[in-house]
Parts: C-alpha cells; sequence; structure tokens
C-alpha cells in the first residue's frame, strides 16, 4: 500500500500555487506579490503568464534561511565578520 503526502508537505521542487503565494506575501495581486518577493526575499524571479512571481517552495526556503542572522548572508551579519584594518600610527 502506498504511503499518502498530507497536503501540508510540499516537496522543495514543487512550484508555488498562487494561494501559497498569497498565503506567504499576504497580497493577492500578481504585482504587490512580486514586490514583496523581491524586498523580503532579496529574490528576482521569473513572472508566470498571469505575472505572479515563479517560485518552487526549496527556493522559498532557502531565500528564508539566507536572511536569518548568522547566516553569512544578511548585511548586518557581514559587516560584523569584517575585519576593521587600521593604519599603525
Amino acid at each position: 500500500m502506498a504511503e499518502e503526502r498530507g497536503t501540508d508537505q510540499r516537496s522543495s521542487d514543487s512550484p508555488m500555487t498562487a494561494a501559497d503565494l498569497k498565503e506567504v506575501s499576504g497580497y493577492q495581486q500578481p504585482s504587490k506579490q512580486l514586490e514583496w518577493v523581491r524586498e523580503n526575499l532579496k529574490l528576482e524571479p521569473a513572472k508566470r503568464r498571469d505575472g505572479r512571481p515563479s517560485l518552487t517552495w526549496g527556493v522559498y526556503s532557502q531565500a528564508l534561511l539566507a536572511r536569518r542572522p548568522g547566516s553569512g548572508h544578511d548585511d548586518a551579519a557581514m559587516k560584523s565578520t569584517l575585519p576593521t584594518w587600521k593604519r599603525p600610527v
């Protein structure tokens, strides 16, 4: 007997649906969803025919992980790890 997956379990390579994009971004309009992805995930996704961003769950998850403090990908964390060289006087 094959094991059934629940509807809340998503594969990392499965595309986000229009409902998924609305849920994660909080916006229904494709242009607002695209703007949200650019600002919050720092991605420039391809656009679908309907104007919505084309993302997979894996890309979305990786973008969220990259924005976590200490991941080395966010600006504040990068600035705090750079050396501060000073010339000897």
